[in-house]
């Protein structure tokens, strides 16, 4: 598990005249295959920190064909929490699952909204997600947590993968300088809701081009 306890922004905006108002609504899109053992715990998980924070909010889970029950797991709680569940006929990848459910929770943002994007195998702590919301109504329009902050540290996550993860991250800093950003291929983001309608209305299917667990919407 990312134990990721600061986090960095792709870009921040000017400042407003008037302070941005508070998020409306908290949309957490989890890109889903596979996942039965761990897809129950982590809504459970959402719903507990969102809830202890008063924040409203929506789960929209994107099954990427599954071959297991995690379809069935999800929609368990669709009578008791605000958990909607899409998905996919067949594996089309985590690059389409992402885009498809980024496309649809921009359809259902409003402006004030924010979109937040996490793994489904509980590798993310939601309750990070009250301090990346103050972030974003701050006026930063996303958000990262970063394993390369100072002072934050991995656990339970393979040396392949990480030493994967470390190169990427180096490589995408050399060739795509972002300023705030650290970590390229971290799924746990938040965007604001006005600025990612208009990033997927710009680029179309092009807003997620990788395929992999680099996957990257274009911001830049």
């Amino acid at each position: 598990m990312s134990d990721m306890i600061d986090s960095t922004s792709q870009r921040k905006t000017p400042s407003p005249r008037h302070p941005p108002a508070a998020a409306a609504r908290v949309i957490v899109v989890l890109p889903a295959y596979n996942e039965e053992q761990h897809i129950a715990s982590l809504i459970e998980k959402i719903d507990q920190a969102l809830s202890r924070q008063s924040l409203t909010y929506h789960v929209l889970v994107v099954d990427d064909g599954s071959l297991d029950r995690t379809v069935h797991a999800a929609e368990s709680y669709q009578k008791q929490l605000p958990v909607t569940v899409y998905s996919h006929e067949f594996n089309q990848g985590l690059g389409r699952t992402i885009r498809d459910g980024l496309r649809i929770a921009a359809e259902m943002a409003s402006a004030n909204d924010t979109v937040v994007t996490m793994d489904a195998d509980e590798t993310h702590i939601p309750g990070l997600i009250p301090r990346m919301l103050q972030s974003i109504n701050e006026g930063r329009d996303v958000v990262i947590p970063s394993r390369y902050q100072s002072g934050a540290c991995v656990v339970g996550v393979s040396f392949l993968r990480r030493t994967l993860s470390f190169g990427a991250s180096l490589l995408f800093r050399i060739v795509f300088p972002t300023s705030g950003v650290r970590d390229f291929t971290c799924g746990f983001r938040a965007y604001r809701g006005d600025v990612l309608r208009r990033a997927i209305t710009t680029y179309g299917d092009q807003f997620v081009e990788s395929d992999g667990f680099a996957a990257w919407p274009k911001f830049y």
